[in-house]
């Protein structure tokens, strides 16, 4: 499985979880002390936060797509990055 796959498979669960309308599902894909920026919003800082911003995002989502457009990966512990989404753009990182 490609770099690629393993991310559009992560979007995927991210585009499910906007569709159900479920904040809590989105953010569950990031680590407890992970973070989001975005150009939409202030950051948000931990699950939680994360959280209560999709509460917002989430809603009117039933028509939401993510499609990871590019990807790669560097250095030894191969951190993931997004190098293009479309919008909102997402930064995760394992």
């Amino acid at each position: 499985m490609t770099i690629r796959d393993e991310l559009q498979g992560l979007m995927d669960k991210m585009t499910n979880a906007y569709r159900a309308g479920d904040a809590a599902g989105c953010a569950s894909l990031f680590v407890p002390e992970g973070a989001l920026y975005s150009p939409y919003a202030p950051p948000a800082l931990g699950r939680a936060a994360i959280e209560e911003l999709h509460r917002d995002w989430t809603q009117g989502g039933e028509n939401k797509q993510l499609q990871v457009i590019d990807a790669g990966s560097e250095g030894v512990n191969r951190r993931r990055r997004l190098a293009s989404v479309p919008r909102p753009m997402m930064a995760m990182r394992d």
